[in-house]
């Protein structure tokens, strides 16, 4: 028999944590956020109303953690919520449309407050997805372990979808069966579990709600005209885009800079338009940005829209009012089925690849020290093999 050596290295660093989601809020810049699977949230942008909880008010020109040990988070264009591990939730900013039987909440703060009591009435850590909106109609919505809708707060746009234009200073239980919520400026969309969407708010700017009116308002989650089983949406402040069962899409909304991709700068604010794909995989991840739309149909990234510093990745700066293919710099590389999280902000857009990031856009959002790229870059990220 021979000895048994054992060998004991204290310099062996622990295996980095995998990269969980990227995600840009709605803001009038862009605030990017990546969380890994160990709870870390990092963030980097716009820090409006000190959101970052970094106690101040400060762009943040490189990542910066938020916080650890995080479960779910929403980061919106003035507040930040966390739900962490150990079923705690914390909010920095502007307070998150909690009022009434909730009014000891500071209005804002630049440091992370908590506020665990206002959701004592459900089981925290059961919680599925958490977003809120606190510019136009500040209202907080979740969705629970039973995949209900509840909200809370303002309803001043009826995008609370209470019924009433008072809004609620208690929560509100509004649908069921509910699969994701998603976000537009002054309404609500939710997509149901059976293929069915549903929204409620006003048409009022540039928003979104499916209607020729800019009077036109739900005040309830109302059914939207028949597409077929709907598998996605993807919202921003000015348009919605539907990814149907079959691989094809939908959008209705603005198209004054070419985002709704047909050809021209026309508003489909009713009837949805059919840019004409076939074999779509997913659409843009998040409720982030305007002017634009971002999707992945065969072997690439295709975009429409204003060029936002080369966000599309499309290799110019040029607008474009079709679908454009994005196949640059490390896009090439890649293999597209295993690409995840697409998602276009205002100025900047990402994908996951095999466990990194990547980007194209405003310079310090993609890690560029020499400008604006507008094609696929790596980005450095806190935990990434290239820094």
């Amino acid at each position: 028999m021979f000895p048994i050596s054992i060998i004991s290295n204290t310099n062996i660093l622990p295996a980095a944590p995998d990269l969980k989601s990227v995600a840009v809020s709605n803001d009038s810049g862009n605030t990017s956020t990546i969380q890994y699977t160990n709870g870390d949230l990092f963030a980097m942008g716009y820090n409006n109303v000190g959101k970052l909880g970094s106690g101040d008010t400060t762009i943040k020109t490189q990542w910066y953690k938020v916080m650890d040990n995080v479960r779910l988070y929403t980061v919106g264009d003035s507040t930040t919520i966390v739900i962490t591990n150990d079923d705690k939730v914390f909010f920095s900013g502007r307070a998150p449309a909690i009022a009434g039987n909730y009014s000891s909440l500071p209005t804002t703060t630049n440091v992370f407050y908590e506020m665990t009591e206002i959701f004592k009435r459900f089981n925290i850590n059961r919680i599925k997805q958490i977003h809120a909106r606190t510019t136009y109609s500040n209202s907080t919505f979740i969705i629970d372990e039973s995949d209900q809708l509840w909200g809370i707060g303002s309803n001043q746009s009826y995008a609370l979808g209470s019924g009433t234009f008072a809004g609620s200073t208690d929560w509100v239980m509004l649908a069921s069966n509910v699969k994701s919520v998603h976000l537009t400026q002054y309404c609500t969309w939710i997509l149901k579990y059976d293929g069915t969407v549903y929204r409620t708010g006003t048409n009022n700017n540039a928003t979104v709600i499916g209607s020729s009116s800019n009077s036109y308002s739900l005040t309830t989650f109302t059914q939207y005209s028949d597409l077929g089983l709907i598998q996605d949406i993807s919202t921003s402040p000015d348009t919605v885009m539907f990814l149907l069962s079959d691989g094809t899409v939908r959008l209705v909304g603005i198209g004054s800079n070419g985002q709704i991709g047909n050809g021209t700068t026309a508003t489909y604010q009713y009837t949805p338009y059919n840019p004409g794909l076939t074999g779509v995989t997913a659409v843009k991840k998040s409720s982030g940005g305007s002017f634009g739309n971002i999707l992945v149909q065969g072997g690439t990234i295709k975009s429409t829209g204003a060029a936002g510093g080369g966000r599309g990745g499309r290799g110019n700066l040029d607008q474009v009012t079709v679908f454009t293919p994005g196949n640059t710099g490390e896009l090439l590389k890649h293999v597209i089925s295993n690409v995840h999280d697409v998602i276009m902000g205002t100025s900047v857009s990402y994908y996951i690849y095999e466990g990194e990031l990547y980007g194209a856009g405003t310079g310090y959002l993609v890690g560029s020290t020499s400008g604006n790229s507008s094609v696929w870059v790596k980005v450095p990220t806190p935990y990434s093999s290239n820094i």
